[in-house]
């Protein structure tokens, strides 16, 4: 109790520490000394039974032992436990009741996820309150197109080499122009990627810093009125005039104005197209599962694919769409001799 032990039980600990250890009587002592520091906070201390009827892993017992050990955040233990990707432990030890996050923590985490290609803390995180409408900003699925970490696919720098008909310089980071373009080579010339429309191009470019609205008049100048130094008969002609074209123009029969219909359907469409670059909302996208699912498409990560296949909206079109992408990737990596897994 406390870090003490009975008496006469110190030679006995000290001469099995040798034993086992195959130490000295220096090193024994200095050992049994830190297990005498250790005991002092038992509760800390996690017993791992080799051959138990629990049958815990030892690599649960450890990182319960550092979960328990370490004065850590609750950020820090879901990235330790999504490191040891046991999604199991978080579900027990990190996401508990009353558990402090702060702002924008879980969405790191699902970033994490992603890159790590976790599946399981991607549907945790998602459970726990993570909005993939909020997390998914045009920012971060370029991030997601450039990792290096967790599978990735080769073959898309040729794909995107052979869109842009050059080489690519070293070190080249993919835009969403970019994979656009290679989707729509991939899938056939009748799609229309929504990275290559005129809309997305322009909040892209906002993004980019290339495309700076400015709210100056072009002109700079104040229009100034101008004094009249007409005679004054002839402006009393020119107000008789003015009276005689307007009885004519009243005593016209009357005739129905022409449809503006389509001139108003055209002030409306115009109005539509105009992007509010300032609005948060245009850097994030409708249906950001259907992103995420042609990103993991591309980069070839199926699991990742299939969990976004199965949730988010209209399931038939992502499947036919995934398919054929599936299809153009195998061919085009048999053509260029390319290492291809993708009817794996």
């Amino acid at each position: 109790e406390g870090g003490s032990i009975p008496d006469g039980a110190e030679p006995e600990i000290i001469s099995t520490i040798k034993k086992t250890f195959n130490f000295g009587q220096s090193e024994a002592i200095h050992l049994f000394q830190t297990l005498l520091e250790c005991m002092k906070k038992r509760e800390l201390i996690t017993v791992f039974h080799i051959g138990s009827d629990e049958h815990q892993d030892i690599d649960v017992a450890i990182l319960t032992a550092l979960l328990k050990g370490t004065n850590a955040s609750a950020f820090d233990q879901l990235i330790l436990t999504l490191a040891w990707d046991r999604v199991d432990i978080a579900k027990t030890h990190v996401f508990v009741y009353g558990q402090q996050w702060l702002v924008g923590s879980l969405e790191q985490a699902m970033l994490d996820a992603l890159v790590m290609d976790r599946v399981a803390f991607v549907k945790l995180l998602i459970e726990n309150g993570v909005s993939m409408h909020k997390f998914l900003t045009i920012p971060r699925l370029e991030e997601l197109y450039n990792t290096k970490q967790g599978p990735t696919n080769p073959a898309l720098f040729h794909l995107v080499r052979d869109v842009k008909q050059g080489n690519l310089p070293p070190g080249y980071k993919l835009t969403l122009i970019d994979v656009g373009l290679v989707v729509e080579y991939l899938m056939g010339g009748t799609y229309r990627c929504t990275y290559t429309r005129k809309r997305f191009r322009v909040i892209y470019n906002s993004l980019s810093g290339s495309n700076r609205r400015s709210g100056r008049n072009a002109s700079g100048s104040t229009p100034q009125l101008r004094k009249s130094h007409e005679p004054f008969g002839n402006r009393v002609d020119k107000k008789e005039k003015m009276r005689h074209n307007h009885f004519i123009k009243t005593a016209q029969p009357y005739k129905p104005k022409a449809d503006t219909a389509t001139d108003e359907g055209k002030k409306k469409k115009t109005k539509d197209d105009i992007v509010d670059i300032d609005d948060p909302e245009t850097r994030r996208f409708p249906y950001p599962l259907n992103e995420l699912l042609l990103w993991a498409v591309l980069m070839k990560r199926q699991k990742m694919a299939l969990f976004f296949w199965q949730h988010g909206e209209e399931s038939m079109a992502k499947a036919l769409v995934a398919c054929k992408l599936y299809r153009s990737m195998a061919y085009e990596s048999k053509q260029n001799d390319l290492v291809d897994d993708t009817s794996e």
